[in-house]
Order: structure tokens, then sequence, then C-alpha cells
């Protein structure tokens, strides 16, 4: 079965003063019985460069105050991060609990960054790939989707659907597309961490030798 992932995260403009404009409370519902997802981009009072785990705190706690992140779960599980953060910083924001961060953030471990990057870590995850391009009008490439599609695998597409008050046009032909298909599976960026982190679970058997815990992989090797 293929994935498809498309995310979706309320755009905050950079000002000095700032409050919230009730777009999650009312807009935001809309799009959450729908089964969007609800992460972290960025916060006017925090600097992702300087005060990495800073604004995914604030983000945690802005969000937190105004919708739970999906319909499965309260709580955000994914943030936008630049490509210029340390490994350790990452870690920092995963233990937030901001397990996927995106997208093509610059680490050497990876995840769906091509059909055979299939995650095996936790900290493939801190480097989600884009392999689907564009769903903006006039950047969209429907072609090159349909062969990752094909290919297999999480298919990550981006988006941002407003940017302040100007709306950002998506590409009704990829969309017709994708909702033609009959091998795909929509999905969000927390909703594919948690399958995959379920089935990892799995892998794995566990023993008490006094007071170490070891684990056992279950899968056979090739």
């Amino acid at each position: 079965m293929l994935l498809f992932s498309a995310t979706y995260s309320p755009v905050l403009a950079e000002e000095t003063t700032w409050r919230s404009d009730g777009w999650l409370a009312t807009i935001g519902l809309e799009r959450l019985d729908k089964g969007d997802e609800f992460g972290c981009y960025g916060m006017p009072d925090a600097n992702w460069e300087n005060e990495p785990v800073d604004v995914t705190l604030q983000c945690r706690q802005y969000l937190g105050d105004h919708i739970v992140a999906s319909r499965w779960g309260e709580n955000a599980l994914s943030t936008y991060t630049p490509n210029t953060l340390s490994a350790s910083e990452h870690e920092d924001i995963a233990d937030l609990g901001f397990m996927i961060h995106g997208d093509s953030t610059g680490l050497r471990h990876s995840a769906w960054h091509h059909v055979d990057d299939e995650p095996r870590d936790l900290w493939d995850w801190h480097n989600l790939g884009r392999r689907g391009g564009s769903l903006e009008l006039g950047m969209a490439n429907q072609s090159a989707l349909e062969n990752e599609l094909d290919a297999g695998g999480l298919v990550n597409l981006y988006w941002i659907g407003r940017i302040h008050d100007a709306i950002v046009r998506h590409d009704k032909d990829v969309v017709a597309m994708l909702e033609a298909r009959d091998d795909v599976w929509f999905t969000t960026w927390g909703e594919a961490w948690s399958y995959w982190s379920i089935n990892r679970c799995h892998e794995f058997s566990h023993g008490l030798n006094g007071t170490t815990l070891s684990f056992t992989s279950l899968q056979k090797s090739e």
C-alpha cells in the first residue's frame, strides 16, 4: 500500500507584538474533523537558530491551549526544523514529544528520502524526506509525483495554504490525480510515525537479567 502524507501547520507572522487570531478555534476545528493534524512551524517570540528548544516549547504550549493536535492524540508529534540544527538539538526537541522533524533537515540519518530509505531507528525521523514536492499551483510536478507514488513508501508533500492573509492555491489537477488512485492511503506525519513505532515494538523481545534489560530482534537475517 502506498502512503501519501500532507502536513498542515499554522504559519504565525513574525511581529513585535502579536495575539491569537482565533483561526485554530474556527477553521482549525473544521480541518481537524477532516483528518488534518497540527504540528509546529515557528513562533514570533523565539528564534530557531538561537533557541530551538524554546521555539518548540512555546509552540507546544500555544497549540495545547487552543486545539488538540489530531483526532487520535492531543499532543503534537511533528515540527518544522531548519537544516542548521545539530543532532543533539534534534534530540532535545524529541525529548519534548516532537518525534518527526522536517523536512530535509540535513542530518546523516534519514527517513523516506527515497523509496529504499525506510526508517529503522527513532532518530531517522529527525530528517524526513521530501519525495512528493509541492502541491502549490505552478510548482507541483505531477509526473515526478506519480513516479514516487508508483515506487511506494511514504511520499511527503508540502504546501503552505496561507501566508498572512493571502491564500495559496493548490494544483487541482494533482489533487484530482491523487483522489482518483486506489492505491494511496492519505495520512499525516504523526499517524505514519505512530503506525511505524507500534510495528517496531513488535520486532523485539526483551529479558531481564538482574538489573540489565536486554532486547533481541525477532527479525531473521536475510
